[in-house]
């Protein structure tokens, strides 16, 4: 190329292109963008038992029978040879207290529908079955939610204790026997 103005202006051109092409790392129409990262920590489930499911006091003779309260901490009268003792007050339904988060569903369900109650030995073990969670009919697996600003919801819960015939012969003395045990829940967000 010739030394000319109009030359030297060309050459300047090409080695001007040729730098911003050897600078530039991004194709021509290409551009650099960002994506949105987020997570949400929930509150851990807690369970609590705040109130004893408690059958009340009966009397049971040699044959078997059941008595049963409802989620409302109603007892029904006993089947069989078990007669109900009114006037101490002792029978309620059972409440867990659920802690979580505000606004999500949560599941409650027993996976094991019969717990067993017992006084250490001296008697004959009882059953604990036909639970009910939250209303009569709500079975042992049922939906619920905390609605803020709660931070609790409590579930009732209803069962039938059965009486094994003999169990008042197995009961010697006249020292009231108590029976005790433990249901388990599990509960889990949806």
């Amino acid at each position: 190329m010739k030394n000319t103005k109009n030359g030297s202006d060309i050459g300047k051109a090409l080695l001007m292109g040729t730098a911003l092409v050897a600078l530039s790392s991004n194709p021509v129409g290409a551009t650099t963008g960002t994506g949105l990262i987020s997570a949400i920590i929930l509150t851990p489930i807690a369970v609590t038992s705040t109130q004893v499911l408690h059958f009340g006091s009966m009397t049971v003779t040699t044959a078997l029978g059941d008595i049963a309260v409802d989620t409302a901490g109603t007892r029904g009268a006993g089947t069989g040879s078990v007669t109900e003792v009114g006037g101490a007050g002792l029978e309620n339904e059972g409440r867990i207290e659920i802690t979580a988060a505000t606004g999500l569903t949560m599941d409650v369900a027993m996976t094991a529908t019969v717990f067993t109650v017992d006084d250490g030995g001296a008697g004959l073990a009882m059953n604990v079955n036909q639970f009910n969670l939250k209303t009569a009919a709500g079975g042992t697996s049922v939906t619920t939610s905390i609605v803020g600003p709660a931070t609790t919801v409590v579930v009732p819960v209803g069962a039938t204790l059965n009486v094994p015939a003999g169990q008042a012969a197995a009961i010697v003395g006249i020292t009231p026997v108590t029976f005790t045990g433990a249901y388990t829940v599990d509960v889990t967000y949806q």
